[in-house]
């Protein structure tokens, strides 16, 4: 039996799953992480606003650290 996990969330709050062990991002269990990066009505992206950009790279650190 294969289990798939997926995770849905703002980067800052999938980061602090990562750090508090609730999310695993150890061997295989993380393989692919997928960023929204449409446009919100404003007209930005993740990478636009400063604090969701360092949210999101941090999230991919801590997951490469772990990987």
């Amino acid at each position: 039996m294969r289990v798939i996990n997926v995770y849905v969330g703002v980067p800052n709050r999938i980061k602090k799953l990562v750090e508090l062990g609730t999310v695993n991002v150890k061997g295989k269990h993380l393989q692919h992480i997928v960023v929204d990066t449409k446009l919100n009505p404003k007209g930005f992206s993740i990478f636009d606003v400063s604090e969701t950009r360092d949210d999101a790279l941090d999230l991919l650190l801590l997951a490469q650290k772990r990987l």
